[in-house]
């Protein structure tokens, strides 16, 4: 626990550092928002087949694959073992705390759905220090493409973030849950990153202006914020067996908990 608390005091100072504060924090004073991403049981929820749940079309029940479904989990997972390192719980801020309700057509199928300029005037409004969003991505080649893409506000490459930090923030977390993630087949990003801004990656980014003023620009509007951190495609749920897998809670709190170490 003593060198968990250490490793983690340390990438968070840097993260920090890296983003012009000041001065450093203890693991006790860092605030940290967590977005699990999706969460309505709706189309707009990535629903897929599994075995004996036909969701694609149907959306016949919660047991198959949603999107999420499984974010939630690894964002618990995440807040879960930084409450262990230090980072107090009042200092945990998750843009929602249930998936649903069901059914996906009721009135209030998506009040856990909520609008991404909703999240980032919470954002805004809060103080924070980090910020993490957990996806899932999807491929055309379903049965074959499986690895982890990072995304920051910004243009590609070091220096290329509109919050600084942020690829500094995805690339310390990389190689820890890149080497330990179920990825097969890994087929690509053995030896190198997959770290990327959403100007570049979409090929494209508009300005927001939040309540308080202040303007971003960007492409995902998850990240039209001022504070540092990513968004997170942990693997491809297109790739059936990663899909599976995100079924288990338990696995995605798994996840989570390696993303936060």
């Amino acid at each position: 626990m003593i060198t968990a608390m250490k490793k983690f005091l340390l990438l968070a100072a840097a993260a920090i550092m890296a983003a012009g504060a000041l001065q450093a924090k203890t693991a006790d004073e860092l605030r940290i928002y967590l977005n699990p991403g999706h969460g309505s049981f709706t189309s707009g929820d990535r629903p897929l087949n599994t075995i004996n749940h036909t969701n694609t079309t149907s959306l016949a029940d919660t047991l198959g694959f949603y999107e999420g479904r499984g974010t939630l989990p690894r964002a618990f997972g995440i807040g879960s073992y930084l409450k262990q390192v230090g980072v107090k719980a009042e200092n945990i801020v998750y843009s929602r705390v249930a998936n649903g309700p069901w059914p996906h057509n009721s009135e209030h199928a998506n009040d856990f759905n909520r609008s991404l300029a909703e999240i980032c005037e919470e954002v805004e409004a809060g103080n924070f220090d980090m910020f993490i969003s957990s996806h899932s991505n999807a491929a055309t080649d379903g049965t074959t493409t499986n690895y982890p893409l990072y995304l920051y506000r910004g243009q590609d490459g070091a220096g290329g973030d509109q919050v600084a930090g942020s690829r500094d923030m995805a690339a310390t977390t990389w190689p820890y849950h890149h080497m330990n993630a179920d990825l097969e087949p890994q087929t690509a990003y053995l030896t190198s990153t997959n770290l990327r801004g959403d100007w570049d990656f979409y090929g494209s980014h508009s300005v927001s202006t939040r309540s308080n003023g202040k303007q971003y620009d960007g492409y995902l509007g998850v990240l039209k914020h001022g504070v540092p951190g990513y968004l997170l495609e942990g693997f491809f749920h297109t790739y059936q067996p990663a899909r599976h897998r995100a079924l288990n809670f338990d696995y995605d709190r798994v996840e989570g908990i390696r993303e936060a170490r």
